[in-house]
C-alpha cells in the first residue's frame, strides 16, 4: 500500500545509487527513468483506485511533469488509463493481461484453483491466493475467484499488500524467512489505516499469534471495513509458497471469525499444500 511520502521519495531519488555493497556492481546499469516509471505503476497498482499527478508525485518524491511524463507513456502503451472526467489514472488493460504470465511465473497457482473453487462453494466469499514478492517488499495477489453474494467484494490480481497489514503478509512473516519480520520492522509500519499495527512489539506478538494459530487475519489494517482470513500453504516442511483465504467486508468477515469458516480456510490451505507435494 501507500508508503510516507518521505520514505517513498528515498525510494526514487536513490533508486539507482547502490544501497550497500551486494548492489554496487549492477547499480551502474541501473536505467533511472525506467525506476520511475516502475515506481509509478507500482504505486498505481497498490492502492487499487484512482490517483492523481499531485499525489503520485508527493508519494513519489518527484515532480509533477515527471510523473505525468511518465503516467502519459504508460497510458500510451496501454498500462495504465485516464478518467477524462477526474483526470486520474489506474492500471490499464495490458497490465492485467500479464495475469497469465503471473500463472506462469507461479505455476503452484494453477494447483491452487481447484481448492479455490471448493472454498468458494464452501463459504461463499471471495477467493485469493498470494504469494511474497521475490524483492521482500510485500505479497502480491496471484489468483482471484469472486464470491457468490449478490454483493461482491473482490481483489485486483497483481495488486501488491505490505507484510504488516495484510493477512496474506502476516502468513509469509510467520511462515517465511525467520529474518524478515525484523527487517520489515526496521524499515519502518507506516499506517494504512487508523487500525494498522505500527507498533514492532505489537507485531511481533500479531506474528507470533500467527505461527500458533496457523492462520491470519488484518481487520480494517489495509482498508477501512475490509477484512481477510487466510492460511499459509507449503510445497514442503518449511517451504512457503504463499497463502490462500477468503476476502470480504468487516461484516461478513468480522475479527473473530466463526470455527466453521476458520477450518474451510485452513483445511483448503492444507489441500493445496498437499498437492505441492507437503506432507
Amino acid at each position: 500500500m501507500t508508503e510516507s511520502g518521505s520514505a517513498a521519495r528515498k525510494r526514487v531519488e536513490t533508486a539507482g545509487e547502490p544501497a550497500d555493497a551486494t548492489q554496487a556492481a549492477g547499480s551502474r546499469y541501473t536505467v533511472q527513468s525506467l525506476v520511475v516509471g516502475l515506481r509509478v505503476l507500482e504505486a498505481l497498482a497498490k492502492r487499487g483506485e484512482p490517483r492523481g499527478v499531485t499525489e503520485l508525485a508527493r508519494d513519489l518524491g518527484a515532480s509533477k511533469w515527471v510523473i505525468f511524463r511518465h503516467l502519459q507513456t504508460l497510458r500510451s502503451e496501454g498500462f495504465a488509463v485516464q478518467d477524462p472526467g477526474t483526470e486520474k489514472y489506474e492500471v490499464g488493460p495490458r497490465l492485467y493481461a500479464l495475469k497469465d504470465a503471473l500463472h506462469d511465473r507461479f505455476p503452484w497457482a494453477h494447483k491452487a484453483r481447484e481448492e479455490m473453487i471448493r472454498l468458494r462453494q464452501e463459504v461463499g466469499y471471495t477467493v485469493s491466493v498470494a504469494t511474497p514478492l521475490e524483492d521482500r517488499s510485500g505479497v502480491t495477489i496471484i489468483d482471484v475467484l469472486g464470491g457468490r453474494q449478490d454483493v461482491q467484494h473482490t481483489l485486483k490480481i497483481g495488486a501488491i499488500f505490505e507484510f504488516h497489514t495484510s493477512a496474506h503478509g502476516k502468513n509469509t512473516l510467520a511462515f517465511g524467512d525467520p529474518a524478515l519480520l525484523e527487517r520489515i520492522i526496521a524499515r519502518g509500519l507506516p499506517p494504512r489505516t487508523p487500525k494498522t499495527i505500527v507498533s514492532p512489539d505489537a507485531l511481533r506478538r500479531e506474528v507470533r499469534k500467527v505461527r500458533k494459530q496457523g492462520w491470519a487475519m488484518a481487520p480494517e489494517q489495509a482498508d477501512l471495513g475490509m477484512n481477510a482470513l487466510t492460511a499459509p500453504v507449503f510445497s514442503s516442511p518449511g517451504r512457503l509458497e504463499g497463502s490462500i483465504g477468503v476476502f470480504g467486508s468487516i461484516e461478513q468477515i468480522g475479527p473473530n471469525p466463526p470455527e466453521p469458516l476458520v477450518r474451510a480456510v485452513v483445511q483448503a490451505a492444507r489441500r493445496v499444500s498437499q498437492r505441492l507435494g507437503s506432507q
